[in-house]
């Protein structure tokens, strides 16, 4: 019994609150207020410089969106966000970049979980109208994270993950484009929309912290030899 106990300690000493992975807000989730609001994702204005060089007050909560036909259907407890509430079957939506940010260092303090410094795992899926890149910022400069999206995907769901040193004041931003149609013409609804769905975060055990453990079993592995 002893034994057992001991190991027991000493493998959530070593492995428990590092490995722990948090639920972090997706597109039009339970946090939303006002009703077809969400103030998780904030809105900036169109073609913005990178929203780190703009005044907090100029952004504002992202309007739900009910999905366009064409657009992936989300899933229960998510949804598209847009500019306005209007429908995506028939919003007008002007072309250029629209920035959405959600303060993803800051999330995860609220939830208990942040250790300033170290490195995360960042997961989720996303799906975007029209072509789509994001970022990462904090106090330093915008740091592009590689991962985009093509203007046709938007009915399609995928998977993306990046590690990252985070801050409290850490950002992750979503620059999704609304193209004008072809040739041109902009005389129909053509929408821009954003879907995040499934985004966790996952603390990284840093190389110390590792040699740490293995440490610890090691002298687990003395001790429990002494005890039989």
């Amino acid at each position: 019994m002893k034994r057992v106990l001991f190991v027991a300690i000493m493998t959530a000493l070593v492995s428990g609150p590092a490995m722990a992975t948090l639920s972090l807000p997706g597109t039009g989730g339970d946090s939303v207020v006002p009703v077809g609001i969400d103030d998780n994702y904030r809105l900036y204005p169109l073609d913005v410089p990178p929203p780190a060089d703009v005044p907090p007050g100029s952004s504002t909560g992202a309007s739900l969106r009910a999905a366009h036909s064409g657009w992936y259907a989300p899933d229960p407890g998510y949804s598209w966000i847009g500019p306005t509430s209007e429908s995506a079957q028939t919003a007008i939506d002007d072309p250029g970049y629209y920035w959405f940010k959600l303060d993803l260092g800051q999330q995860i303090s609220d939830q208990g979980g942040f250790n300033a410094g170290n490195l995360y795992l960042i997961e989720g899926d996303w799906a975007t109208d029209n072509s789509a890149a994001m970022f990462l910022n904090g106090s330093g400069p915008l740091i592009d994270l590689g991962i985009t999206r093509e203007p046709a995907e938007y009915d399609q769901l995928t998977s993306f993950a990046f590690t990252a040193t985070l801050s409290e004041d850490s950002t992750l931003l979503f620059r999704v484009l609304n193209d004008p149609y072809p040739g041109g013409g902009y005389t129909g609804a053509n929408p821009v929309g954003l879907l995040v769905q499934n985004l966790t975060g996952t603390l990284v055990p840093l190389p110390g912290a590792v040699l740490l453990g293995m440490l610890g079993l090691a002298a687990a592995g003395r001790k429990l030899r002494k005890m039989c």
